[in-house]
């Protein structure tokens, strides 16, 4: 445990992201500020994965004490509209976070795309991006790198007025699923309904409710 410690105190001289699950197209660290995609191709067809309706998972390492997530994603044919996956996300704490089973846009599947996470603290937004295919189908099994460093928490903040969710073709006008925290106390993380965390629910999800409930973590 020293020896990873040791690892995130060296790392957050740089104060980066990593996503190590799925896959990025790519990462450099000098060019991570470039947006959409960290400086490499937002048509980039590198380490492409299946994102099925049914949810996949996201894992990444903050080396930011507190930070901001927006997790979107856009057509390959159209990368200048990238949309909401979920709500706004913020992270307090240094290590490992998983946000399981981020459902896929069902009326994407079977075109290709691009997920777009970008984070946002005090020295600016970093991102990163992953080649996708959107499918029908469940989320499968956990993945064994979906864990969450012991005091990681998390709050669940309100979507911008103008937003767009992912796969609709209208603006979102609220959101009240406002700032309710999360703490993790273990290695796990799990998805749950709209209703079951803190008793949030978001309403202007519409059939997409179920997004919100995508990346608690225990």
């Amino acid at each position: 445990m020293k020896f990873s410690a040791s690892l995130l105190l060296a790392a957050s001289a740089s104060a980066h992201f990593t996503l190590t699950d799925p896959k990025s197209i790519g990462f450099n660290d000098d060019n991570e500020g470039d947006s959409p995609c960290g400086g490499f191709s937002v048509t980039s067809r590198d380490n492409a994965v299946e994102f099925p309706s049914g949810g996949l998972s996201f894992t990444v390492v903050s080396t930011h004490a507190a930070a901001d997530w927006t997790f979107k994603a856009a057509l390959l044919n159209n990368t200048d509209d990238f949309q909401y996956l979920i709500v706004p996300v913020s992270q307090e704490g240094l290590g490992t976070f998983c946000l399981q089973n981020i459902p896929g846009p069902s009326s994407w599947a079977g075109q290709e795309g691009v997920v777009q996470i970008a984070q946002g603290a005090t020295d600016g937004s970093l991102y990163q991006c992953v080649a996708v295919t959107f499918t029908d189908g469940n989320s499968g099994s956990k993945p064994s790198a979906c864990t969450n460093s012991s005091g990681i928490s998390v709050s669940w903040n309100d979507l911008p007025s103008d937003a767009v969710i992912a796969g609709s073709s209208s603006s979102s006008n609220s959101s009240s699923s406002s700032s309710s925290s999360t703490s993790t106390s273990s290695s796990s993380a799990a998805s749950s309904s709209p209703t079951s965390a803190a008793g949030q629910t978001v309403s202007s999800f519409g059939s997409a409710a179920l997004l919100a409930a995508a990346a608690y973590l225990l």
